[in-house]
């Protein structure tokens, strides 16, 4: 599967009606999360929805038929998650069923299960949500437990296929035995590992991550000032503390407990003047929370993320951010070198690493546009470090820039594949596009994680119009000018144009952001060339010449 929502996958030539028909579906379903408009009428949903209700309904043999239910629960689900209405509930539940009982053997079949768990728990049915994720757990068991089996080989490697172990002598070969699932709640569906913090004057990110997957809702808070969250069967790794306090931000503390009905409900203390919006993520799960005033305060300068706090131990305190001298309207621009520590990122056929061309680049671009814009410009990471992805928009968030760019090189399994391309944040509207975002996320493309992210992407930051739009115009801008520049050098390239994508680094930017795909890592031709510094400098120039455009042009207007 591939996309959005949707399973969008090869063409299956005995049921080329079907292919037809979910094309269509595709592009009917990508028109509607491309329109803020579109999103808000119910209607449309309808109509996508009926598109692959027709799809399953004359073509149920077909391998579509299970991407085609798996679709329908998802939107359904969150038609209810929107309208509490009982109807939509009753459809996302019947979808999901219908594809696990009808299509046991399909990869989506115990997804289907946990759908339901989350749906249950949503609705404040805990026994029958805790019920559906163990069946999906035991589906997942006893599936890996028929292969093994069948191959003869030990359940455990059959599980953890990729881990190195050491070889079994003969008489040690013995039948795969079936392990037990309980089902009584007695070992939990997931574990709070760790809570991550970010953290300024007017903006304060709270991650709670978890081991696996798991059902929670978000309970309306019986006074200003907090946040709760009810996760289902979930217990708390040995080395949190369950009471958490924090010196600055807008998250003064959290508290992890017993609540109602035996589940395990987290706390938020925030400022009394915040408000908060809580998302889910996957690969690997994790809670997101955000939390702004409604009144943006002064930015401050963040190094990136907090360590676990302890109840004992004060946060590290954050520095206000330097005053610069500017010519132009940009007085803040981020520049974010992609990958690093360790993610390599994509690595060329000699060896070549992503991530340190990566950081090159950026610190060329950064000292450019000192001396060009005069403004301040900020680097998400100078040296060799590993950074989470949502970590770098969150950081520009933090010190109020201008403008995130996002610094990156393209990988493609066609070694003859080679250009350069700009993204902004949209949904994809190719398979080059969607394999492009799947890699730089990080995330299986065609998943499940990639599909349920990317609904909540779309859900949670596209609606701001005017962003989407800003972002798409500097895109073009830095495009047409690195294009232009690597030609005026005599670099022969090939535009590819500018491109959209789920892209997980550009997340919730409040500023205009673009993320730009320098050249083919993969090609011996870009990978030889990324290798020179003389390249590496026209990159910089035409990058840095872009954003000057885009200052001029674009920055000056929208402030006076």
């Amino acid at each position: 599967m591939t996309g959005v929502v949707l399973c969008f996958g090869t063409a299956f030539s005995g049921h080329p009606n079907t292919e037809a028909m979910y094309k269509n579906a595709k592009q009917q379903y990508l028109a509607l999360f491309s329109s803020p408009k579109k999103i808000s009428n119910r209607a449309e949903w309808e109509s996508v929805i009926s598109r692959f209700k027709l799809i399953v309904k004359t073509n149920s043999s077909s391998p579509r038929a299970d991407d085609a239910l798996y679709t329908i629960g998802v939107m359904y689900k969150n038609l209810y998650r929107r309208s509490g209405s009982l109807a939509d509930k009753n459809e996302a539940i019947g979808s999901f069923n219908t594809l696990a009982s009808r299509y046991p053997k399909s990869s989506l079949a115990g997804e289907a299960r946990k759908q339901v768990g989350d749906i249950e728990f949503m609705a404040r049915n805990n026994t029958k949500a805790k019920y559906a994720y163990k069946s999906a757990m035991k589906q997942k068991v006893d599936s890996r437990y028929k292969v093994a089996k069948a191959q003869n080989a030990p359940l455990e490697t059959s599980i953890k296929s990729q881990a190195l172990t050491p070889a079994r002598k003969p008489d040690e070969q013995l039948a795969a035995k079936k392990p037990e699932v309980k089902g009584d709640g007695a070992q939990p569906v997931a574990t709070l590992t760790n809570v991550r913090r970010y953290s300024t004057d007017g903006y304060t990110r709270v991650v709670l991550d978890f081991s696996d997957r798991t059902a929670f809702r978000v309970e309306p808070a019986g006074e200003k000032g907090k946040v709760y969250i009810d996760l289902m069967d979930t217990s708390l790794a040995s080395n949190l503390s369950p009471v958490m306090a924090f010196d600055n931000g807008l998250a003064k503390g959290l508290k992890v407990g017993n609540g109602p009905d035996g589940v395990k409900r987290v706390t938020l203390d925030m400022d009394a003047g915040a408000e908060s919006a809580v998302m889910a993520l996957n690969s690997p799960f994790r809670i997101v929370i955000d939390l702004n005033r409604a009144k943006p305060m002064p930015a401050v300068a963040m190094k990136g993320p907090e360590p676990q706090p302890k109840p004992s131990m004060a946060s590290s305190s954050v520095k206000p951010a330097t005053t610069v001298a500017r010519g132009g309207s940009l007085r803040t621009i981020v520049i974010d070198a992609g990958h690093g520590g360790k993610d390599p990122g994509a690595i060329g056929p000699t060896g070549l690493m992503e991530k340190d061309v990566a950081l090159a680049i950026a610190k060329k671009l950064k000292t450019r546009l000192e001396n060009r814009l005069r403004c301040k410009v900020v680097l998400t990471r100078s040296t060799d470090r590993f950074l989470e992805l949502d970590e770098r928009t969150v950081f520009a968030n933090s010190v109020n820039a201008d403008l995130f760019v996002s610094i990156h090189l393209n990988a493609s399994r066609d070694s003859r594949a080679k250009g350069v391309e700009t993204y902004f944040l949209s949904p994809a509207r190719s398979k080059d596009e969607l394999e492009t975002a799947a890699r730089e996320n990080m995330i299986a493309h065609g998943g499940r994680n990639e599909i349920e992210n990317d609904i909540t992407y779309i859900m949670s930051d596209l609606q701001n119009t005017q962003k989407v739009n800003d972002s798409s115009t500097l895109a073009g801008v830095v495009q047409r000018s690195v294009v232009g520049g690597l030609r005026e050098d005599n670099v022969p390239v090939k535009d590819k144009g500018v491109k959209q994508a789920m892209f997980y680094v550009l997340w919730r930017a409040s500023m205009p952001s673009v993320l730009v795909e320098t050249g083919f890592i993969s090609n011996r031709e870009e990978e030889r060339r990324f290798r020179d510094g003389k390249y590496l400098d026209t990159l910089a120039d035409s990058i840095a010449e872009g954003l000057e455009k885009y200052d001029r042009t674009y920055m000056v207007a929208a402030r006076e």
